[in-house]
């Protein structure tokens, strides 16, 4: 199996575990918007953004480094080495976490939340390097199913709990709490991880040859939070919880995008990580980069052509206005996906505190923005200030990374395919209250963007009709 093979294999393999549950997540928001209030939704969307700026910081973003160490080692010890220390640092993470706990009561949005805060955050920590540990060791098929599994009892427990008890917020945690800890035990048992467990190995040094590798990582997530998550805090600080919640909400129709890329960025690391040694993996890396990004616009403008029924299906009462935050927000997952690719570019050349370097400007770029946008145009300067941010973090990434691996950019389509997507946005907010004329314009326009993308497009689907009559044959 050539790298492309192998890469596409990884790709439909993890689809087949997270499209399920990333979809079902999605049409879950009517549900969501009905029983919820965007005041409780804006709390939600904060617990979530709260755990995911504590949880590298207090493990020391160790989990992030597990693929690096782990996939093409055939050793093993090699690999129980690495989840043992990785084991060890989670459980001091957790014991020193408790120390907050007085400190984190003083935060208004989390007043008798702190047990769920805690439950979430524990269960992240084992997700992340449950998880990674699982793709690492080549379980890809059973990193898959327990997607399946994981949107199956999602939805169980969320009919449950938020239609048939009616326990609203409570539910909506409830849920996810139960559903992601029959996960774990799910990729446990099937991943018989205890026996990678083993104290008697040297599992110290391989703890801080993972602190060494992972430790740049950290600054890098708090910027990548302050780019991410500021958003939320200076909303809740400037308009108030509602607009959080409004927010939250908007970003889920971009999620459809990020969706997709998030599925494929699982695969292409550990294809990175496997291609690190080959001669011409500045020829392969362009080749891949310039197949994301005209994916990433075709799949972006698509997403703008149904933007407005999408809102009137999706959104409920107040939270119909969140259609207003789509676009910018659905430039920022374009941009950002684009600068988690080059972000890839640093992990392969173990140089990761230029993952900090390049994030740093940018975090600070997007707290500013926030900070002077919000307060003088409300809700819509959210998006706006967050792609922004990832613009730059882009621009900062595609210069900075040529030092380790050479990506070939094709200018012309590149700033072609910007364009189009600018002049949809723009169609989008002339003509909102016209949904039928709306959509027929939106449509022609991503017709002619598949038209600028055709060569591209037209590689693709020779090189997978080949592959389905290869099957077939």
């Amino acid at each position: 199996m050539n790298r492309i093979d192998k890469l596409l294999y990884h790709t439909s393999i993890f689809i087949l575990g997270n499209l399920g549950s990333k979809l079902i997540a999605f049409f879950m928001v009517p549900l969501y918007t009905t029983v919820l209030s965007t005041d409780q939704y804006g709390t939600v969307d904060l617990l979530n953004a709260t755990v995911m700026l504590v949880l590298p910081v207090i493990t020391l973003a160790v989990g992030q480094g597990i693929a690096r160490f782990v996939v093409g080692e055939n050793k093993q010890a090699e690999k129980s080495t690495v989840l043992t220390a990785v084991f060890v640092i989670n459980i001091l993470a957790i014991c020193a976490s408790v120390i907050f706990w007085p400190f984190l009561t003083h935060l208004a949005f989390l007043k008798g939340m702190l047990p769920f805060f805690y439950l979430m955050l524990i269960l992240g920590i084992f997700n992340e390097t449950i998880a990674n540990f699982i793709r690492a060791i080549g379980l890809v098929k059973t990193y898959a199913l327990s997607g399946i599994l994981q949107t199956m009892l999602l939805v169980t427990f969320n009919l449950l709990f938020l239609l048939t008890f009616k326990w609203a917020l409570i539910g909506y945690l409830m849920a996810s709490i139960l559903a992601t800890t029959l996960t774990l035990l799910y990729l446990i048992y099937q991943g018989r991880l205890w026996r990678y467990i083993d104290f008697k190995l040297p599992w110290r040094l391989k703890a801080r040859e993972l602190i060494q590798y992972s430790a740049p990582i950290i600054p890098n997530t708090i910027m990548w939070w302050l780019m991410n998550d500021t958003t939320r805090y200076c909303l809740l600080i400037f308009v108030g919880l509602k607009a959080n919640g409004i927010f939250g909400v908007a970003n889920k129709i971009p999620m459809l995008l990020a969706m997709f890329v998030g599925i494929f960025s699982q695969a292409w690391q550990l294809s990175a990580f496997e291609e690190s040694k080959a001669q011409d993996k500045g020829e392969y890396y362009s080749q891949i980069f310039e197949k994301m990004q005209m994916m990433l616009f075709i799949v972006g403008s698509g997403v703008l052509v149904v933007t407005l029924p999408l809102a009137q299906f999706l959104f409920r009462g107040t939270f119909i206005t969140a259609w207003q935050s789509v676009p910018a927000l659905l430039i920022a997952v374009i941009y950002q996906s684009l600068a988690v690719f080059l972000g890839t570019h640093y992990a392969v050349a173990k140089v990761t505190k230029r993952i900090f370097a390049t994030t740093i400007y940018t975090g600070a770029l997007a707290l500013l923005l926030n900070i002077i946008l919000i307060p003088l145009f409300g809700l819509p300067a959210a998006g706006i200030a967050t792609a922004l941010s990832f613009v730059t973090l882009f621009a900062l990434r595609i210069y900075d990374t040529q030092k380790y691996v050479t990506t070939h950019v094709n200018w012309p389509l590149f700033l072609g395919n910007n364009t189009i997507i600018l002049v949809q946005t723009g169609v989008l907010f002339l003509l909102w209250q016209r949904m039928i004329l709306v959509v027929v314009i939106e449509t022609l326009i991503f017709l002619s963007l598949c038209w600028v993308n055709r060569k591209s497009i037209l590689q693709m689907g020779l090189y997978l009709l080949g592959k389905i009559e290869k099957r077939s044959s």
